[in-house]
């Protein structure tokens, strides 16, 4: 069916370079367009992510064989106790994941925001965050990641292909294997060592080419570049 539908379509997009090598692979014409941000709106605090705070931050469904929420809370574990995790989600494993906290010693670390509503509460945890995590099993372009990103946080995520341009090895944050906490725990401490740095290289690459602005203006072209149809009934 793919072979078919595609190669008629007048233009595809795709988030990450794998997908846009797959489409074109059943004959389809595609431009790489990805998520993208409000940067105006998400933007450093007047802190500029100077904070000594030692919270980890995460936002996130919580859909753990997704997500992998648990790999966050048994991090932990590897830190010390001046390291405490706010978790802002809601989902079906909040109580697995409460459970987990508990059974590993370390609930008291451990706080469960739920859903925020208020944009400007959102972005203010996000820019005044120690280190904002997202060890996800798989993603696109998470809108997480890059909100955190245009907010100046200096951010750890899983090492998937989506986020290799994104989040990138000791400049912009750190990647890590999946499924792996002490790796992860080690690496929001090197994350944090370098916050301010990541967290300003960060913000410059979601404005370079994860803006709304400019990837919206992408869009347009390819919408204005569409042939126009004209239809007549009988």
């Amino acid at each position: 069916h793919k072979q078919k539908s595609l190669p008629k379509a007048f233009k595809l997009t795709c988030q990450t370079q794998e997908e846009l090598e797959t489409v074109k692979s059943y004959g389809g014409d595609a431009a790489l367009l990805s998520n993208a941000v409000d940067t105006d709106l998400y933007s450093p605090s007047s802190l500029e992510n100077s904070t000594t705070n030692k919270t980890i931050l995460t936002v996130a469904r919580l859909e753990n064989k997704q997500k992998r929420t648990s790999d966050l809370i048994r991090a932990l574990q590897y830190l010390d106790n001046s390291w405490t995790l706010e978790i802002a989600g809601k989902g079906q494993d909040l109580e697995l994941l409460q459970n987990l906290a508990s059974e590993l010693g370390v609930a008291e670390r451990v706080r469960f925001l739920g859903f925020i509503q208020d944009r400007k509460e959102l972005i203010r945890k996000l820019s005044e965050c120690g280190v904002f995590a997202l060890p996800s099993a798989n993603e696109a372009v998470a809108y997480a990641v890059l909100e955190a990103m245009s907010c100046g946080a200096a951010v750890v995520t899983t090492d998937l292909k989506p986020f290799r341009n994104l989040v990138i090895n000791d400049k912009s944050g750190i990647r890590v294997p999946v499924g792996e906490p002490k790796a992860l725990a080690q690496g929001i401490l090197q994350c944090y060592e370098n916050r301010e740095r990541y967290g300003r290289e960060a913000r410059q690459i979601v404005v370079d080419s994860y803006s709304k602005k400019k990837l919206f203006s992408q869009l347009a072209e390819i919408i204005h570049s569409c042939p126009t149809v004209s239809y007549t009934t009988s």
